[in-house]
């Protein structure tokens, strides 16, 4: 596959670069195109990178985001870092990259009215990866907790000013709902790619309808994430036990933080309920908490001794815990929300009731002793591999690379 980008330019546009989901996407795109004789250079933000395989360009400094935090917090959240962006489109001129390719454009690093002008100008094809709904919407990241449906018409006053991108003021919304409709207009030869299947009936009832979109689902590294051998039962005291794994990068409410507290007042001590992941908060007993990693290895091994990972998110765009878990040969449960319903195939899975905790219960006490748990396994990696590989996944997105280079 070597050289059929040859000689092409490919500039990548995200917070952040190596760390984070959309960081190691990223980089992973990045080593594609180098890999098939293309080069390629990331411009990201400064509050999450690490060393990275692939070129990269740090746009400006951690005091260019706190300002820009700051204006996030009086509702202007990417309407700050005008001279971050200036940067920024300079050494996209310098660079003259034949595509550019969009990733999370929030995060408080740059300029969209500015960058969004520079791009209708510019007119090299455009992709852009939606990992969540904030360009839909006039404030928030995520509106399905909140039962909130003002994106489909002009948002007003938001009911989720404490959630990411926290405002302290209603003030603006209305404002920044007009200015995106706008600004994300103006680009002409711009592909919408949304992750899930839920997220693209997002975009095909928003604003940006009218953009051609698409469905390239996230992929795992099933050379990576695999059946693992591990002490971990043993380290953690739990040998014998009924293991009920939660993996986040942050624990909040919108993750299932209380619903795991409630999870863990209602089963016995036959189970062992396992949390990886940072939490704003003391966990109560008899919870374990295994603070956050970044180690493949380790994560590999904790799904690996797991009998279930269990997701109670009450929204997610796509659900990367639920196929890393698949492709480590654990089953998953989860509510049936968002695209997680999309992960939550029965054949590997056991899908749940929106929030219906106590059919959570139910189920994971079901399982102690039941075949179900061993009939699902033997499907779990082969499901992830056939319909979530990393492989996959690439290949699709060279594909549309040299569809949009003609």
């Amino acid at each position: 596959m070597n050289g059929l980008l040859t000689k092409k330019r490919v500039l990548f546009i995200n917070t952040a670069i190596h760390t984070t989901s959309t960081g190691r996407i990223v980089e992973q795109l990045g080593k594609e195109v180098i890999r098939q004789g293309g080069e390629c250079i990331a411009l990201h933000g400064a509050r999450y990178n690490s060393r990275s395989a692939i070129p990269t360009h740090l746009i400006d400094g951690k005091w260019n985001e706190y300002l820009h935090g700051m204006a996030g917090r009086l509702n202007m959240h990417g309407l700050g870092s005008v001279i971050a962006t200036h940067r920024l489109i300079k050494k996209i001129r310098q660079w003259k990259p034949d595509l550019i390719h969009l990733h999370n454009i929030h995060g408080y690093y740059l300029n969209y009215p500015m960058l969004m002008r520079f791009l209708s100008q510019y007119r090299v094809p455009t992709v852009w990866t939606l990992h969540d709904c904030w360009p839909m919407t006039g404030r928030c990241a995520y509106f399905t907790s909140q039962e909130c449906q003002q994106w489909q018409s002009g948002c007003l006053k938001c009911p989720s000013r404490s959630d990411y991108p926290k405002a302290i003021t209603n003030t603006g919304t209305s404002r920044n709902y007009e200015l995106k409709k706008r600004y994300f207009g103006l680009v002409q030869n711009i592909h919408i790619v949304s992750v899930s299947e839920w997220l693209n009936e997002v975009v095909g009832t928003s604003f940006l309808a009218d953009k051609p979109h698409e469905v390239i689902a996230n992929g795992v590294d099933t050379e990576q994430f695999k059946p693992s051998e591990s002490d971990w039962r043993k380290r953690l005291g739990i040998e014998g036990k009924f293991v009920v794994l939660g993996v986040a990068n942050v624990w909040t409410t919108e993750k299932g933080l209380n619903d795991w507290k409630t999870l863990a007042e209602s089963l016995d001590d036959r189970f062992a309920l396992v949390m990886v992941g940072k939490t704003p908060c003391e966990l109560p007993q008899p919870i374990i908490h295994v603070k956050k990693t970044e180690s493949i290895t380790q994560l590999s091994e904790l799904y690996s001794m797991a009998d279930v990972l269990v997701s109670l998110s009450k929204q997610e765009t796509f659900g990367m815990t639920l196929i890393e878990s698949l492709a480590c040969g654990t089953p998953i449960m989860a509510y049936a929300n968002t695209a997680q319903k999309e992960l939550c195939d029965s054949k590997v899975g056991f899908p749940i009731p929106n929030n219906d905790l106590k059919a959570v219960v139910e189920r994971l006490k079901q399982l102690i002793g039941s075949t179900e748990l061993k009939d699902k396994t033997a499907s779990c990696r082969e499901f992830a591999i056939a319909h979530y590989s990393l492989q996959h996944h690439l290949q699709q997105y060279m594909d549309l690379y040299r569809t949009l280079l003609g």
